[in-house]
């Protein structure tokens, strides 16, 4: 008996359909590269004889020397490109390039026409050579993979954008060029572009400007001339980044993490910061007037930190090298306002080369000095405001002009020199009995409201009161010469100590013995 056979109308549908998805279904293809050179959208030039789609997979990877050009928009799946030997180069004039790249050891990627941007969608991966001559380059949800070996090399001053998504980023373990340009390369804040570097950045020309945060843990190199810029974002510096070269390292509008590490290396603050860092080698320079410095900052032995132009404090800053506040300076205050601190260490030294005022701008502000606080230069006054809490463990000297207190607890060494003094503006000052004034300069009790001594006045420097002063406890181990006001509370004259009556003053329940000197 013969079976036959039929479709019912439901079967009859599900073939059409199937037909018709067959029909409508583009599978992806291999696509080899069959010409020597020659233009991308030639379809002669692939051996199926059709320019790669969406889906995708393409192959440049022919052993000889040649150019392939990229004019317009092109989209696969994957792209490799670079034989075992000979040198193929992508020429990229123009176009949006969507897909996943690999550029091999013996290929090229290089970015030309002034006129145009390079749009890219995809990931990059290149262990050879990409070459950015001309055109903006825009990412739209890109990822640079420059290997270990591999070069990006930037040969103009333009600009790295994003098409309007974020998730851009840069990672390079090779070596990642500025050389050429002498203006900026930036690389773009929005959204932004990160640059992650384990590698090498090498600034040789120009300035290469970052906004869009970052980590380190590589070489950056920035030539004599050259800047390296951190113009906004986030960026963090682990253990093994090394700043070479002797360059500029600019900083501002950016937050900075980790170590700065560079002997020959200049850090230029040029607007506000917020640090979570430690200067281990190199020098510091505030370049910006009115700029905030908020979060902490420790100062290595081997560093330098310039108070070249004003700034607020807002963190806390401790010192292990040196602070200077340079001659020629254009500031003439150092503001610090609540949380900020100094803490300066035992190796530390803060240098005063110019007359400066250290104002705070709200809050108590502590200043430990555990090291030398010098003033070196300036022939007026440098001051301290009574909002700081002042503790002297260390060394104070005064070279030139005068050191303004108002304030202080202090259990160490006040070195004056000769026509250098110290004045005790308002406030109190608790001092230990290892305290010594030692040096030809001046101490001067000068103030209003008067100030308090609490504790001994011991030394061999020119102790003079000018103005009112209340003594607690306070035994005179040197000569104090009275010139004017009134001397209130305890003054004990030790058997090392004369009190000098210069001018006329008021004695107001003190304890004691004086002697007085006509004034001739």
């Amino acid at each position: 008996m013969k079976t036959t056979l039929s479709f019912s109308g439901l079967a009859k549908s599900s073939v059409l359909l199937l037909g018709l998805f067959l029909a409508q279904t583009n599978f992806a293809a291999t696509c080899i590269w069959t010409g020597a050179g020659g233009d991308w959208d030639n379809a002669n030039n692939w051996s199926t004889h059709a320019v790669p789609v969406a889906g995708d997979k393409a192959y440049i990877t022919n052993n000889a020397t040649f150019s392939v050009n990229v004019a317009s928009d092109i989209t696969f799946a994957s792209l490799t490109v670079g034989g075992t030997s000979g040198t193929i180069t992508m020429i990229w004039k123009d176009g949006w390039i969507t897909g996943s790249v690999a550029l091999g050891q013996n290929a090229v990627l290089n970015l030309t026409n002034s006129s145009s941007d390079h749009i890219f969608s995809g990931v990059i991966t290149n262990y050879g050579r990409i070459i950015w001559q001309q055109g903006g380059w825009g990412f739209n949800n890109a990822r640079l993979e420059n290997k270990s070996g591999a070069l990006v090399n930037v040969q103009c001053d333009e600009t790295i954008g994003c098409d309007g998504v974020n998730n851009n980023v840069i990672n390079n373990a090779g070596t990642f060029r500025k050389s050429a340009g002498a203006g900026e390369t930036d690389i773009s804040p929005t959204p932004a572009v990160a640059l992650n570097n384990t590698g090498t950045i090498d600034v040789e020309s120009g300035t290469l400007n970052l906004y869009g945060s970052g980590t380190n843990n590589g070489t950056i190199n920035v030539a004599s001339g050259a800047i390296f810029a951190m113009s906004g974002g986030t960026y963090w510096f682990g253990t093994n980044t090394l700043f070479t070269g002797t360059g500029v390292c600019e900083m501002g509008q950016c937050s900075v993490f980790g170590k700065l590490s560079g002997a020959t290396m200049t850090y230029s603050i040029t607007y506000d910061v917020t640090f979570n860092t430690e200067l281990v080698s190199g020098t510091m320079v505030w370049n910006y007037g009115n700029g905030n410095q908020s979060g902490p900052l420790t100062i290595d032995s081997n560093a330098v930190y310039n108070i070249g132009s004003g700034c607020t404090v807002y963190g806390a800053m401790t010192n292990w090298g040196r602070i200077v506040y340079p001659a020629g300076s254009p500031m003439n205050s150092w503001t610090f306002a609540a949380p900020a601190r100094i803490k300066n260490q035992s190796s530390g030294v803060i240098d005063l080369q110019a007359d400066l005022r250290f104002y705070y701008d709200g809050g108590k502000i502590p200043f430990e000095n555990a090291g030398t606080l010098l003033k070196s230069g300036g022939n007026g006054e440098s001051t301290m405001d009574l909002g700081f809490s002042f503790t002297n463990t260390g060394t104070i000297k005064v070279q030139k002009g005068t050191l303004d207190l108002n304030g202080m607890t202090s259990s160490s060494s006040i070195v004056i020199a000769a026509g250098a003094a110290v004045s005790f503006g308002s406030g109190n000052f608790f001092l230990g009995s290892t305290n010594t004034f030692t040096g030809p300069g001046v101490l001067v009790l000068d103030a209003w409201p008067p100030c308090g001594i609490i504790g001994p006045l011991n030394g061999s420097a020119d102790f003079q009161m000018t103005s009112d002063a209340n003594f607690t406890n306070c035994v005179l181990g040197g000569a104090l010469k009275w010139f004017a006001g009134t001397m209130d509370g305890i003054l004990t004259v030790g058997t090392n100590g004369a009190l000098v009556m210069i001018n006329s003053g008021t004695m107001s329940g003190s304890d004691g013995q004086y002697r007085s000197e006509e004034h001739t």
